[in-house]
Formats: C-alpha cells, structure tokens, sequence
C-alpha cells in the first residue's frame, strides 16, 4: 500500500509543474496546428472551437457546489411554501441529520484522517483503477481512446446535466474534464466524487452513506464495508438494505478487482467478501414516506431540472401551495381519520377547519381496516394547486398522482353535450329499468336507499343532482363513446387511447386523475376556461401548476417549459347552465344529503359513486375555488358494515370549503346575457297548461326556450264506463275528463309496473241509438271513405218538429261544428238532407251528426263517421319490364304486380292488357299472373279507393324472341 500511495504522490507533485495554465495543453496544441493549417482552415478552427466552447461553464462551480463549508450540494433540495419561507420537504433520508463533507486531500497529496485508505482503493478500483496514472492531457486521452470517468461523472452530473441534447455534448464535457483536472488536481476531484455520489435511499455522499448503512463514522468502515459502498456508488438501487444479495455479489466483485489492481492480495480480497457484515438497523418505511403532493411537485419540477439532479441538493422548489392550507388540511384529515376508527379525539387549538366538520354519524372501522383520504384545493384563475393532502389508516401520507375509478363523478360533461346539441336543464328524461342491460336498481341509483322504484319522467336537473343513471346511460347509448371521450379530453382528462365509455355504471371506468378532475371542473367557475400550464409548447395538454420557480442558493431561477396557458373550452351560457344545476340544492331528492352542502353560500356540487361501494368521491367550488374529497381503498368485505365513503368526503368538503372560503365575500353566479329564465312544466320542460302538476322557473340560453305546450300531460274525455275514449256516440251523462301521464313506448315497462293508468287508444264506437228508425242519417255510411261533393240522407218525424241542421266537426269527438249548408225546415222520410262539399277540407276523421229541435225544446241528435279522402291511389307497378323488352320463355308467366301506399283504402284493382280485362284483385298483394305473348302489348292497372277516387298506370312493352 505504501509503495502505491508514494507513487500516487510523485506522480502528483510532477504533474503540478504543467498545471499553471488550465487550458495550457489545448492552447499549445491549437497553436501547433494553427500554424500548419492554411488560412481558411484557421478562420474554420476557431470558428468551431468557438462554437464548441460557447457558455461552456467555469471549472469554479464545482467549487461552489462542492465547498465544504458553504457548497449547495451539502444541503438538500427542497419544496417550499408559495411565499417561499416555508419548508414544505427536503429531499433527504430522514435518518441522516445533516450531510457531512469527508476530506482526503489537502491539495497537495492524499491524506485518510477522515476517509479510509480501503475506501480510497475501492472506489478506484470500482471506477477507474489507473485514473491517477491518466494524462491530464484532453488530447493525450483522446488519443488514447479512453474516457477520464470521475471528472467526467462530476462535469456530466453537475455542470452539464442541461446539456443533454447539445450536439458537442461529448467533446464539451471532456473539454471541461480537462480545465477541472487542471484547475484543482485529481486528489480534489475523487473528494469531491464521494463526497457527492449517490448510494440509494435518499443517500448522498460518502459519510452518510457509512452512517445510513452500518450505523458507523466513515472512519470506522472496514475493507469489506468500504467494498460494499464503492459498489453502492455504482449501483444505487442494488444497495445493501434494498437488495442485499446483489449488494454482496457486487462488494465480490470490487474487492476482486482490487485484487487485479494490485490494491491487495487475493487472500485478503478473499476474506473480504466472505466476512460478516452488520448493517445499521432500517429506517421504517413510515419515515421515508414524502407527504402526498411531493410525487407531483417532483414530477412538474422534472419537465424544467432532470429529477437526479434535483434530488442531489442545492435547489429549492417554490411551490403553489399555501402552508397555512396544508396544516389545516393535514390535521382534518387527522380528525376524520380518528372519527372514523372511533378514537379518541384531539382537536389542537390550531386545527379550525376540522372542527367545521359535520358530526360522524356512520359505522366505524377496525384498526386493521385500510383506508385513503385525500384533500386537494385548486384556484381555476390561475391553474395553481393550493394544497395537497392525503392519509392512509395508519396516518401515513397516500400519493395524489395514482388515477383512480372517477364513478359518476364525470356525468356534468355528458350532460353538458346534451346543452350543446339543444338541450336544456329543463328537459325531459325518463328514470326507468333497462331491460337490454344487467344492471340493478342500485346500480341504476347509487344515491338512494330507498325501495326500489324508478321516478319515470324526471327533467336532466334532477336526473344530474341525484346520479340518476338511467338517463345517463341513455344519453351516453345516444351520443356514443367517442363524442364523450373527445369532451372529456377538452378539460384536461387524460384518457387512453381506446379506452371504450360505453357505460357508466360498469365495474371499473377509466382512471383519472385527481388533479385533473378539480381542474376540469373549474372550467364552470372560471366561465369556460382551462387556465394551468401547458406541458409543452403545443399547448394541447394542460395541467395544474404545483410550482412558481426553482432556484438555487444564489436566486438563479432553473425554471423551464413554464408555458402558462388558459385556453377556451366551453362558452360562458353553457358553463352558467351546469353551475346553476349543481349549485341547486332543491333538485336534491335526499334532503339529508342537500343539508350536508348548503355552506350558507353559492357552491356546485358534484359526488361521485364508483360500482363496488369502495371509494367515493365530492368536488364542488364556489365562484373562487374548487375543492376536491376522496375516500378509497376500503376493502370489498366492509361494505357489509354500511361504509359510505361518499359521506366522509362530503363531509371533508363541506368543512375545507367553508375553511378556506371565510376570506371569500359570498357571490353568486353571474348571469351571462345570453340566459334567460322562464316557467316551464316540470319534468318536460314545455310551456306549463292546466294539467301540469307542477310549475318551475328553469334557465335556458336564449333560443334554446321551449316554444310548445306540455304534452306529457294529456287530458281526454273518456266513457267512464268503458274507459274508451269519447267519440260522437258516447252518451254525454258518461263522458269524463281525465289527465293522462303520455308515455313513450321506451318507458311501458315501468308504467306498468308502477301501475301507471294508460291513456285509451280505442273509440267508443258503439251508437246507443242505431235501432231507432224513426230519425236517422242512412248515407253515407257509417265509418265508410267520402270524397268531394257527398250527398247526405236520412229521415227526420214529424211529431214535435221545429227545426234541424246538419254539421261537421273534425275527429271523432269534435269541440267545435261547422253547420252544413241551410236549416232543415220539414221533416224528411228517407230523403236526401244536403249535401256535403269536402275538396277543399284536409283529409282526415270527421264526424257527421244531425242536429233536431223539438217543440218541447229538447234536442236530439244522431251522428256517424266518416273518412274524407280526395287523393287518388297512389301506386306504382314493381314488375320488372326490362326497360320494355322481354324475352320470350315459352309456358313462362309474368307476374303483374302494383304496390299502394296505403293498401287498406283500396276497394279494387283492375289489370288490362290490350284493352282486355285480365283480373281484378280486391287485397293485398296485387298480383296477376299473364302467360308471355310474343309482340306488343299494352298494360293498363285501374285502382278505385274506397272513397271513390280513381288512378291509373299505363305501361307498353314488347315480348321479343
């Protein structure tokens, strides 16, 4: 060892006498060639030695970073509050106090009072075992086809970490090698490599490395020991406590080469590797772990500063968030924890938010019983992330960046594509089973307790506030996964490629992220922007700001990529239109759950249910902020108890929310111009009439206001003793009038089941005075076609006769007559009565009825049905002619064939070819049979409706050889 040590020390006075110029080398040779190479290859020479070594750092910031007194790099990076005061994390192993500097040279020579010899030795030999018989030459080295490793992992790791994707990279760091090498020695540069390598676990440096892993002063280690971290230093994941076998399989190795550099004998290196080695007792893992925002902040912080270089120390992170807001959502969290366990409770005098939370009223959970809770408060003016807390059952902090089931959280966007397309709060949906999906009642209502019965007609208000999802799952059956996937990617969400929303009640959607989702909602409060920092220069990513800058000790800002952005993502109206709906805490059908957010100030609220019952979710903002609730990581087994994770966010939220409002004057949502308000029926949302049960004031974008009456309440006059619908012949002491729900075929199902009374589709056709003979009509008949000018017959008495008419109304129970024609002034005996014009009247049902005064002033009618019809057959001929030419098949048919439009009213069809009658068809279908004739023919199709109008179809064709 002495031998080697005193060739090390000559090599190094020998070396000093070169080392007066640090660029002495480089600049001789560049004179060399300089004064061989032509002009042009000069002016070339330094031009690209120019642009070679352009901001190439100074040698002296290593010194900086390195000092042992002030050097950055002895303290750890760390996360600060918004104002910058405030210690929020440092990037440290807990268990080490303070980072120590070991010295081992004094600029002259190599000396071990505080580094042992066989630290020295191993580290050379895990290295670069010749690295103090290496040229200080650039050039030499280049030559030589060799690397100069340890100044070069100093100039890579902490002078041109930046520089990655410089095109010179490789040269400029071997440039800068050399001007260390020949500004401070190789003795310095190995200090300052073990005194700033990185061993695993938060560990830098040599000395608490020694202290972290055995327990010991550097000093102290043995040669076995002093293997072991050497190869720590090259490996630091394959360390001695996170994994000890391929820890001692890499001590081996060093000590072996050791061996091969003659540092020792292989005896020795021998009973290294199989000597006992006693590690210092573990950390608990509950020590190293970072509070919930430290993943995200690291994470934005890595976009600008390589996280390795972050984490080596020396910098500090100004993040957004609030320190005050973090203790107080810290200890919240704290106080629901221990609710929840039913322990005992310490509301510390400093913890005002928690004792805003609502009374635990649920079932509590065993100690053993896992449980996650996060907070997150968002300002959507300007994208910052205020504060960020999460728990786990044992106290310990979760991570916020793990995307998580979002449940029904996500049904406001489904919603506000149907505002997009026309639709308005006040619009009718239908809560109603799905046959088609195996989907429970429960499923279908993950809000409710009660018994399971649907709610029918609903407006999208309600259908929204309370998680109904029936109507969601057929808006979203209407507007298709793709649609609803593109929205959700406006706000933020990050959605895989592919994924397929086809459901909302399935057992797993796609995760996202809790940050996301407050940022998504804030859209509404900041009136249909997305503010928050785009993720590149593109812009077509943006997420929540969680950092104002990065610094080092001297106040240079290292921020990068710090594009802030607010982008337009909806229109002012349509984000009007959400809030107004989830701030409405009248729409709730729980009052119980609607106490739990009325904070005695406008706030929207959105919860969220995922299948499984074992997390859940609440979002809600006011006009300032948004914050956000989580409660997960329940196992399956306690939802027996009755655990509604729903209820412990909903709680966080309301005491956070009320916590950090008290600074904000209460507003309410400002009205953008384009809405307007007007009564509406509920639930259909159109023009109220004197059968709606109920009348609301709703919001509507102007345009967008119903213009039509209701119509899903519809008042009919039936026979209350048939239940038939009322016509002309139903005596008038049996007519009624009752409302009936109109429901659409979709929902038949639930109306029987509900027991829903449906509207009669039959007429009461029965005529109680068809048997009298006496005063009658005979024509036209009764429920017969009538077309043009009808002559109307029938008999009227002479006993008691006054006066008569004859009238019309439309339909089979006419509100109004139109009299026909004059007075009947003399009673009739089966003669005509009048006559009827109907061209000009809309086809349709009409009601004919005669109307006789008697002298005891009673009034007698009679009354039939007919159908106006003055449109001629519609038809056209579906055999095919070949565009008239045929070809003759001797014994074959051609199959003549006419179609009608309505078939029904047909009374008869006639076929003639050659002027002579074929067939006549009387029903569907209308088809004769004609055996081929060779020549040309004439076919002609008469048709006679049942009303008397008449069409006819003339084709010719020839029947060719």
């Amino acid at each position: 060892m002495g031998y080697q040590l005193h060739l090390l020390r000559f090599r190094k006075k020998r070396q000093a006498k070169s080392r007066s110029n640090p660029l002495g080398t480089i600049g001789f040779l560049l004179a060399a060639v300089v004064s061989v190479l032509a002009s042009a290859g000069v002016i070339y020479g330094v031009s690209l030695y120019t642009e070679i070594t352009e901001d190439l750092p100074s040698p002296q910031e290593l010194e900086v970073l390195l000092d042992p007194i002030s050097g950055s790099l002895l303290e750890p990076s760390r996360i600060l509050d918004r104002d910058g005061v405030r210690v929020l994390w440092r990037f440290d192993n807990p268990a080490i106090a303070v980072r120590r500097y070991s010295a081992i040279t004094d600029g002259e020579t190599i000396f071990f009072s505080e580094v042992p010899e066989d630290l020295i030795l191993a580290t050379l030999a895990a290295v670069d075992p010749d690295y103090f018989q290496r040229s200080d030459s650039f050039w030499v080295n280049i030559l030589d086809g060799g690397e100069d490793p340890f100044p070069e992992i100093l100039v890579k790791e902490l002078l041109l970490w930046q520089e990655l994707d410089h095109p010179y990279y490789q040269i400029r760091t071997h440039l800068l090698a050399d001007q260390v090498i020949a500004t401070y020695g190789r003795e310095k540069i190995l200090e300052w490599y073990l005194n700033s390598a990185y061993y695993g676990n938060q560990i830098y440096g040599v000395a608490q490395a020694a202290e972290f892993y055995f327990g010991k002063d550097l000093g102290d280690l043995n040669l076995g020991e002093s293997a072991m971290l050497a190869a720590a230093a090259i490996f630091p994941a394959l360390n001695p406590q996170d994994a000890p076998v391929a820890a001692r399989e890499n001590q081996a190795e060093v000590l072996e080469h050791m061996a091969e550099a003659g540092f020792l004998s292989s005896g020795e290196a021998d009973r290294a590797a199989r000597a006992r080695l006693i590690y210092a007792d573990p950390e608990s893992d509950d020590d190293l772990s970072p509070p919930a925002f430290v993943s995200y902040v690291l994470a934005e912080a890595g976009e600008s500063i390589p996280e390795e270089r972050l984490l080596r120390g020396g910098l500090d992170i100004i993040s957004t968030l609030n320190g005050e807001l973090q203790d107080a959502l810290t200890c919240t969290l704290e106080i629901m924890r221990q609710r929840v366990y039913e322990q005992d409770l310490q509301l510390g005098s400093g913890c005002e938010a928690a004792r805003l939370l609502p009374r635990y009223s649920g079932p509590y959970l065993e100690l053993n019983d896992p449980l996650e809770m996060d907070l997150v408060v968002y300002d959507p003016f300007t994208g910052e992330l205020l504060g960020m807390v999460g728990v786990t059952e044992s106290g310990d902090s979760a991570s916020l960046d793990k995307p998580r089931d979002p449940g029904t959280l996500i049904t406001p966007y489904l919603y506000l594509n149907s505002f997009t397309q026309g639709f308005e709060p006040a619009s009718l949906v239908w809560d109603i089973p799905l046959p088609e999906r195996d989907l429970t009642f429960t499923d279908l209502h993950p809000t409710t307790n009660r018994e399971e019965e649907f709610l029918g007609p609903v407006n999208m208000r309600t259908a929204l506030v309370n998680d109904l999802l029936s109507p969601a799952e057929q808006l979203l059956d209407t507007q298709g996964s793709p649609r609803f996937r593109s929205t959700l990617g406006l706000f933020g969400f990050s959605i895989p490629a592919g994924t397929n929303l086809t459901s909302l009640s399935a057992t797993e959607n796609s995760p996202l992220k809790m940050t996301d989702l407050l940022q998504g909602f804030g859209v509404f409060v900041n009136r249909g922007y997305l503010k928050g920092r785009a993720v590149d220069a593109t812009g077509l990513e943006i997420k929540p700001v969680g950092i104002l800058h990065i610094e080092d000790q001297a106040g240079l800002d290292y921020s990068q990529n710090n594009y802030l952005l607010e982008k337009k993502v909806i229109n002012e109206e349509l984000a009007y239109l959400v809030n107004h709906v989830l701030s409405d805490k009248e729409a709730w059908l729980d009052p119980q759950t609607s106490d739990v957010f009325r904070i005695g100030r406008p706030a929207g609220v959105k919860t969220g249910y995922v299948p499984g019952g074992q997390s859940g979710w609440v979002i809600g903002y006011t006009p300032q902020i948004v914050v956000g609730a989580w409660t997960g990581g329940l196992a399956p087994e306690v939802e027996r108890i009755g655990i509604d994770p729903v209820e412990i966010s909903a709680d966080l939220w309301r005491a956070v929310t009320q916590y950090v409002s008290q600074d904000f004057k209460a507003e309410e949502w400002e009205m953008p111009p384009g809405i307007i308000t007007q009564d509406v029926c509920y639930p259909s949302g159109d023009l109220p009439t004197e059968f709606c049960p109920r009348i609301v004031r709703e919001v509507f974008i102007q345009g967008n206001e119903p213009l039509g009456l209701d119509g899903l309440y519809q008042a009919l006059e039936v026979n209350r003793e048939t239940g038939l619908l009322a016509s002309v012949f139903t005596p008038a002491a049996q007519i009624e009038e009752r409302v009936y729900l109109n429901v659409p075929p979709l929902a038949d199902t639930w109306a029987e089941t509900a027991g829903i009374e449906v509207p009669p589709v039959l007429f009461d056709l029965q005529d109680a005075n068809q048997d009298d003979d006496a005063l009658r009509l005979t024509t036209p008949d009764n429920l017969s076609f009538v077309r043009g000018r009808v002559r109307i017959s029938g008999s009227i008495p002479e006993e008691g006769f006054v006066s008569a008419r004859l009238q019309y109304g439309i339909g089979l129970n006419p509100r109004s007559w139109l009299q026909i024609g004059e007075d009947i002034t003399s009673p009739a005996e089966n003669r005509s009565l009048g006559t009827w014009d109907t061209s000009d009247l809309a086809e349709g049902i009409y009601a004919l009825q005669l109307v006789v005064i008697q002298e005891s002033q009673q009034i007698q009618k009679r009354s039939l049905i007919v159908s106006v019809d003055n449109t001629p057959p519609e038809f056209v001929l579906v055999t095919d002619l070949f565009d008239g030419k045929i070809t003759f098949q001797k014994g074959e048919d051609l199959l003549l064939e006419v179609q009608f439009t309505n078939p029904a009213e047909i009374e008869e069809v006639d076929f003639f070819m050659n002027d002579t009658l074929l067939a006549s068809r009387r029903i569907s279908p209308f088809i004769v049979p004609w055996q081929l004739v060779l020549g040309s023919h004439d076919l002609v199709v008469r048709a006679l409706d049942q009303a008397g109008n008449k069409a006819e179809l003339s084709v010719e064709f020839s029947v060719i050889q």
